[in-house]
């Protein structure tokens, strides 16, 4: 254990689409500990905010003599406005919209809150303990049940003047008519996020009840995103096709924003890349060439490190900011 006062301490939530993570980190982000658990999205603002309070009782479970200053950092799936934390905008988390969160935490909680977007958090913590690596301009991008992004330029937080910068996962997608989550038609979140693909992945399974996928349907119910990835890696030729497709818009979003914000290093964390390869070079691919010509050998793109607790550590150092 570092000697560092343990008033340096402090507690950061990272609450997704399906699960609620919390850590205990120091004031260079380091992780002391951890808690997660799953929460059913259907179950409504009540369930969440037990499924946090819970997670966090769980995480600041430290050795004797250690103490934690209970300020919370909760990185948030949605728009949020004013020092209240007031959601207003959630497509994700359905009970959440125009609820102030942060009073509604710091009661349930018993201490200061402060709740940010989640992909800021993410690019916050990427920048502070990465920055190095990736100089003062970053996309960070989350691929998960839904997609957004953070951005830093030149060394600051982007945030928007009604907080939606970086609401990566709403631009429009060419000939695309999903209904989307927000309302809109045809946002990159409603072709290539995770709940997207889950929802194709069933899809296909009940046209060709006999493929790959429709096999998996009927041993094991519904299906997921990560199913979807995995049948295609396995070169069953309709999921490969959506696949494809789902990688070729991420990668063309991702080009036209760099070439739109002219960041230097674009980071993609999040479930859905992980383990599915031929995903990953589909991005890569359609990513590089959406990219203008000059800006091609000077862009990185990589896949995040330790992602898992990234936006839980970012909501944690963005207490200190």
């Amino acid at each position: 254990m570092p000697r560092e006062s343990s008033t340096r301490w402090g507690v950061g939530v990272d609450v997704g689409g399906s699960h609620v993570a919390a850590v205990v980190c120091d004031a260079r982000g380091k992780v002391h500990r951890s808690a997660e658990r799953k929460c059913e999205r259907r179950g409504g603002v009540r369930e969440w905010v037990r499924a946090i309070v819970g997670t966090v009782d769980e995480a600041v479970r430290l050795p004797e003599g250690r103490r934690v200053r209970r300020t919370v950092g909760v990185a948030f799936p949605g728009v949020l406005e004013g020092p209240t934390g007031r959601v207003v905008y959630a497509p994700n988390l359905p009970g959440w919209l125009y609820r102030e969160a942060v009073p509604l935490l710091e009661k349930a909680l018993r201490s200061r809150v402060r709740v940010e977007n989640d992909a800021n958090c993410g690019a916050w913590a990427e920048h502070r303990l990465r920055g190095k690596r990736t100089g003062p301009d970053l996309l960070y991008v989350v691929l998960g049940t839904g997609i957004g992004a953070g951005v830093v330029l030149d060394g600051q937080l982007l945030r928007g003047r009604y907080g939606t910068a970086g609401e990566l996962g709403h631009l429009r997608v060419p000939g695309a008519l999903s209904r989307c989550g927000c309302g809109n038609r045809g946002c990159l979140e409603a072709v290539a996020g995770g709940r997207a693909l889950a929802r194709r992945a069933e899809e296909l399974a009940r046209e060709r009840p006999t493929s790959a996928l429709g096999r998996l349907r009927a041993e094991r119910g519904a299906l997921s995103a990560w199913d979807l990835l995995r049948v295609a890696e396995q070169k069953d030729p309709m999921a490969a096709m959506e696949r494809d497709r789902a990688g070729w818009a991420i990668g063309e979003a991702l080009g036209g924003a760099v070439n739109l914000l002219g960041t230097t290093a674009v980071v993609v964390s999040g479930r859905l890349p992980e383990g599915a390869p031929g995903f990953w070079r589909a991005i890569v691919s359609h990513f590089e060439s959406t990219l203008l010509p000059p800006l091609r050998p000077r862009v990185s793109l990589r896949r995040a490190e330790d992602w898992q607790l990234r936006n839980a550590v970012g909501a944690r150092l963005l207490m200190e900011s």
